[in-house]
Order: structure tokens, then sequence, then C-alpha cells
């Protein structure tokens, strides 16, 4: 007969109020036939779950009439899952009908969908471990969900792997993959992600001679597929666009108003596709999803800086991304991708550097998505300007130094006390500037310089 999902129900329920057979079964039947029930020895009647429920202070519900519309709400909502289908309304309307689900045959097609919700359960906790006691008495279907839905949840990447080989020898053919997360750099905050250092970049990437050329982006509609706007910084800000305007018209010998009337045809239409979570990561469902919405709104361009910092493959592995991107070859847009954000080869080699050796080739490793067909890479070029606090040396030279305070120092920039600069004297360094090659100097109140060599930080 096999386990059924009425004694899995009864034991589970049972053995979390610490009752024993006897104080269950007692008045209903005997405490032996209630064991062969939960093990699938015996088939009770609806009368005779009804009470042995109640013995547990819960309402069963068994009516058919009652759960059809639930049921079928359900099976709806995991059909729409796999094919990437809206599911608010299913949600809603199964929310509505907690109690009726949880206290039915429907229970744990309702805990599933609390896993694909990642809702945690305050009464039974985790809900991977609490439908793992259930998963002998689940069908197949369940078990399929149970294991792709599982993965979703687990930190542990062999283990999610584990679940996903099983999901698929449960189903052959199901399309399940691992969903890869695109992070921000763990060691940058959101308020430097939003600092962006714009003194050189429009010369290193050649901006300058494309809009020479008539390149402005006039007329084309651009999305980028990132963290989102900054919606309170300056570029957004009515005043300092005014201000922008009165400087280039007072440069061109002309007013404001000649600025004024831009039809579309003059202008650059941003779309901000938000993929990046507020707490950091991006899904690769996330941004194919958002390179749809791209193409559905016309967009001409789409720009996503994101990708992996290993070496990539030619395609995703996947039938709904190998889907999107080939159907980008019947679009004119143009999507590109970071060719990798991060790492050359080097850095993962032997060497104890990470740093290629002087005869070494700079091969950088190109990352996915960028190295998938129909995908356009944009390499990095090194920095052609340094920004940030500097140094200056008489009337022209000045020197940008990266701050540190982790040597027992304060950090440089407290000597500037004026919040404009400071201005002191500086003793240049005889040989490596160790305490001996000062002796005799008077130092007090000025900046000694140094040459590091073999001299120690503290």
């Amino acid at each position: 007969m096999g386990i059924t999902m009425t004694g899995c129900l009864l034991r589970r329920e049972r053995l979390r109020q610490n009752l024993s057979l006897e104080g269950v079964a007692g008045g209903v039947c005997t405490a032996a036939h209630l064991s062969k029930i939960e093990k699938g020895l015996a088939q009770p009647s609806p009368e005779m779950v009804r009470r042995l429920f109640a013995s547990l202070k819960i309402d069963f519900i068994q009516d058919p009439a009652l759960l059809r519309e639930p049921a079928e709400a359900l099976e709806q909502y995991f059909d729409a899952i796999l094919h990437n289908e809206d599911t608010h309304l299913l949600a809603a309307y199964i929310r509505e009908n907690v109690t009726l689900l949880n206290n039915s045959i429907c229970h744990v097609d309702y805990h599933l969908f609390r896993l694909d919700q990642q809702e945690v359960s305050q009464k039974y906790g985790d809900e991977v471990e609490y439908l793992a006691s259930f998963y002998c008495c689940m069908s197949e279907n369940q078990k399929f969900f149970y294991r792709y839905l599982s993965a979703e949840v687990q930190n542990d990447y062999p283990t999610r792997v584990s679940h996903l080989l099983e999901a698929e020898r449960i189903r052959p053919g199901a399309d399940v993959f691992l969903d890869p997360v695109y992070e921000l750099p763990a060691d940058e905050t959101a308020e430097e992600a939003a600092q962006p250092m714009p003194l050189a970049s429009n010369g290193m990437i050649g901006s300058y001679a494309a809009w020479e050329t008539g390149y402005t982006g006039a007329g084309r509609r651009i999305a980028i597929i990132d963290t989102g706007i900054d919606s309170d910084h300056d570029s957004f800000n009515a005043e300092a666009f005014r201000y922008s305007l009165e400087q280039t018209a007072e440069k061109d010998g002309k007013t404001v108003e000649d600025f004024a009337l831009l039809d579309a045809a003059e202008i650059a239409q941003l779309l901000a596709m938000k993929v990046f979570s507020n707490g950091g990561g991006a899904s690769a469902t996330d941004y194919v999803a958002a390179i749809e919405d791209a193409l559905l709104l016309g967009a001409d361009v789409v720009n996503a800086s994101l990708g992996s910092s290993y070496a990539g493959f030619t395609d995703s592995g996947n039938a709904y991304f190998d889907q999107v991107f080939d159907a980008l070859v019947g679009t004119d847009t143009v999507v590109t991708f970071s060719a990798g954000n991060s790492y050359t080869w080097a850095t993962f080699t032997d060497s104890e550097t990470g740093l290629l050796y002087a005869d070494d080739a700079g091969q950088y490793t190109a990352g996915s998505p960028g190295t998938y067909d129909n995908a356009l890479s944009v390499a990095s070029v090194n920095d052609a300007a340094r920004t940030g606090l500097a140094v200056r040396f008489g009337d022209a030279l000045d020197v940008v130094y990266t701050e540190t305070s982790g040597y027992g120092n304060d950090p440089f920039v407290s000597l500037d006390t004026t919040g404009s600069g400071t201005a002191y004297d500086y003793v240049p360094p005889e040989g490596y500037g160790v305490a001996e090659d000062d002796a005799g100097l008077d130092v007090t109140g000025k900046v000694v310089l140094v040459s590091r060599g073999e001299t120690s930080f503290y």
C-alpha cells in the first residue's frame, strides 16, 4: 500500500505535539491500528481520519468540493513556475485559503508553495527540513518540485547541485539549472559605487572623438542594466542642469534658450533597468529578463556592466538564455557586456604576488555572459588619470596618494586643517629617510619624505 499523505500528517503532527500513539488513538482505534495507518499498512475511513485529527485539535478538511479550486490553483501555480509565467494572482488566491490548504491533503503542496515564496514557517522551522519529513510519501511531481525549489534556497553549492541532479533524474528532460548570481564588489560600499570619477573617463573611452564625428546618441534609446538610478544625483537636478546649460551657452556665445527646445531626435533616452537588489545580487534570469524588456521597449543599445570573474563559455548551456541571445540576431539592437569585471589569469597562478612575470603575455580573462554568442564584449582600459586627494609641491606638481591609517597613524588628510589646503615645509629624503638619515635635522611641524626601500610603515 505504501505510506500515505494522511499517515505522514498524523505521525508528523503527533510527534510535534509530543503525544503517544495511545494518546491520539484513545476512543477512536487501537494504538496498533494507528501505527499501521502512519506506516501505510492500513487505510482508515474518512470518519476515522476526522476523529484522529480531532484528537490532535485539527479540523482536517476532506470535502472534495471545498478543496477543488484551491488545489487547482496550486497546480496552476507550479505549472506557471516552470513556464516563467506571472504567479501573483494565483499566489494571492492561495494565501486566502491558507487554513483550508494547510489542514488537508494539500498540506505538502501548500508548503512547497511556501518554499517557493521563501516564507519561513515559525511553527515548523525551516521549510526544507520540514518538507523532508514528508519525502517518503510525496508523489513524483511533489518530489521534483521539492528538489527544484530546495536548490534555490541552499547556500552550500554541492547541496544545490545535488538537489538539481535529483530533480533531473525524477523528471528527465526538465530544463533545470543553477541561476548564477552577479555581486557588486564586496569591498565597495554603496556610497563609493555611486561616486563615478568622470574626469578622465571620456578621454579613455573615446567619447569626445565620437561626439566630434556626429555620434552623440541623439535620437537613440539606451537601456542600462545595472543598479538603477540615483535620483538624488546632480545629473538629475534641474538647477544643476540649468547651470550646465548656462556654462555651455556662455562658452558658445549663445543663450540658454538656444538649448531649451530639444525634440526626440536631438536627445538620447535612458531606460534604467534595475536588476541589482539594494542588497547587491543580480541573477542571470534577472538580466536576461531585462534584455527582453529592453527589446520590447525598442532600445537601440543595451548596456550591461556585469560579468563573471572567471573564464566564460560561448553559450549558457540553458535553452531559455540561448533563445534570448539567438533572438538578438533578428534585431538591430546592440547588446554589450563587460568582457570580464576582474582578474587576469595570473591572479590564480602559483605566483605569490598574483602578477605577471616580465616576459609573460598579459592574458586577461573574458567572463560570461560577455563570451556568449551574439553578445558584444567591451574590454577594460588602463587608467589614463588618477583622481583623489593630492599633495602639491610648489605651484604645479600634484602627487595623488593612497590614504591609509592602518599603521597607527592618523589619516594623511588630517594635516589639512582648513579643508581647502594647508601649507607645510617639507624635508626631502636623505638616503631612504630612516631616523638616522634625518639625525640632526629640525623636522618639527614639517612633512618628512621617505623612500620606501626597507623602511617600516610603523
